[in-house]
């Protein structure tokens, strides 16, 4: 399951329990239109522990699919070391944006450097 809420031009996306194909759809076009909207952009993701799983659909789906990504300046990544890793390998290439990583029981922490 995915939420997705804004505060001024800040995206944040919470996944629990995974992100399907609609999820990953969903996220997407959230992202899409956010950057589309503020020209400095960041953008908060929480995904909660999934065992035996990987993240494929949004691996496969965000590469090169996001448009506008020098808006982003800043995207704090909460959760596991492996899935931070996924998805990094997806956006480093095309963004310059500053990538900070969090542990999930860091979560606060992660709110309040995005908020700066």
């Amino acid at each position: 399951m995915l939420a997705i809420y804004k505060k001024d031009n800040i995206l944040y996306a919470l996944a629990e329990n995974g992100m399907d194909e609609d999820d990953a759809t969903m996220l997407l076009t959230a992202v899409s239109e956010h950057l589309e909207k503020y020209k400095s952009a960041a953008w908060y993701i929480e995904v909660s522990e999934v065992k035996n799983t990987r993240h494929q659909t949004v691996e496969n789906e965000m590469e090169f699919k996001i448009p506008k990504q020098d808006h982003l300046k800043k995207v704090a990544l909460v959760g596991s070391i492996e899935w931070q890793e996924e998805f990094t390998k997806n956006l480093l290439p095309f963004s310059e944006a500053h990538i900070k990583y969090f542990h999930s029981e860091d979560k606060e922490l992660a709110k309040s450097w995005i908020e700066k």
